[in-house]
């Protein structure tokens, strides 16, 4: 065979090849779709029948309260998280006069809401009108940020509690992946509204662990876990988590200021935290992550079979960019 010959040959074997390897990419992200599609349903036919009394969710009483986040009280405090000065007015009107402005961080003493609007007490004794959304009622460490497409989860639900594990030293990896700064793509935080107003006509708040988490992340989380059931593999496609469309979330009970007991901590990555375990589970626990599943999926929510706490959202809509820096400064400003 002449030299002419050989190199056809070989250009065609190395296109078999070529060929062959994306078959079997394409089978493993078919069999890796088809394998969370049958932990979902196995989760969904774990649930238990729902109650019979419309007054109940989940097995559980649902108490009646009010749909509306808590807001500062007269003489409460709110506190300025944008990194831009706001200005504070004389009316409840961005075209009357100017009578003050806050930077991030400072704070100020509420004496009412009108609409959109803070009405509130000036330093020298008078009063004035900011608007409600550059306000929160907890002063954060980092100011909002405004990324195309996602909501910034600090301004959206303010009466949600974070405790963003991998933003901090308590987690597998021993020291903070990102900032604490917890955003949702768009359509997924306006679905996790309508379930924190769901769970606060039952007394609830939401307490959330994670939400957006770069790819970067992802990597180092995997690295040291190993193991796609508790954390997607980011060498082959990732988290929902990676895309603003996933959120790791308990419940505070309004009355107690408690979080409800739940199967195992946060971020347990073991086989009792799998919903297939509920029979490992108290009658309480059951009862709890029952109440928080059905809520969720009547939103939109999906879940998976190894984490109890873990929700995401793959219908329509947009996915983030996958390893976003939001603390760089680049999204302070609308």
């Amino acid at each position: 065979m002449d030299q002419r010959k050989k190199d056809r040959v070989l250009v065609l074997i190395l296109c078999v090849c070529l060929l062959l390897a994306a078959v079997a990419v394409a089978a493993l992200v078919v069999v890796h779709n088809a394998y969370r599609a049958r932990l979902n349903e196995q989760a969904l036919q774990a649930r238990p029948g729902a109650a019979a009394n419309s007054g109940m969710l989940g097995g559980m009483p649902a108490a009646v309260v009010t749909d509306e986040p808590e807001e500062p009280e007269e003489g409460e405090f709110a506190y300025c998280m944008t990194a831009f000065p706001v200005s504070c007015y004389s009316e409840a009107d961005p075209a009357s006069p100017i009578l003050d402005a806050f930077s991030f961080g400072d704070r100020l003493t509420v004496l009412g809401t009108e609409g959109d609007w803070y009405r509130c007490r000036l330093s020298g004794g008078g009063e004035g009108f900011v608007l409600r959304e550059y306000f929160t009622p907890r002063r954060y460490e980092y100011p909002l940020v405004y990324v195309s497409g996602a909501r910034d989860l600090r301004s959206w639900i303010p009466d949600a509690e974070f405790d963003l594990l991998f933003a901090g030293p308590d987690n597998i990896a021993g020291h903070a992946m990102y900032a604490p700064i917890p955003i949702l793509e768009d359509t997924t935080a306006e679905l996790l509204l309508q379930a924190a107003e769901a769970f606060r006509l039952r007394g609830y708040r939401l307490k959330i662990y994670d939400s957006y988490r770069p790819k970067r992340a992802q990597f180092e989380l995997y690295d040291i876990v190993h193991d796609s059931r508790y954390i997607a593999n980011p060498y082959v496609w990732g988290s929902w988590h990676n895309y603003g469309r996933a959120v790791d979330l308990s419940l505070i009970d309004l009355e107690t200021g408690e979080e409800l007991d739940m199967p195992t901590p946060m971020h347990t990555f073991r086989t009792l935290a799998a919903r297939g375990s509920r029979d490992r589970w108290t009658e309480e626990q059951r009862a709890n992550v029952d109440m928080m599943t059905e809520v969720m999926r009547s939103v939109g929510f999906n879940t998976i079979e190894t984490e109890w706490w873990h929700f995401e959202y793959t219908g329509e809509g947009a996915m983030l960019e996958d390893d976003m820096v939001l603390d760089s400064g680049d999204y302070y400003n609308p």
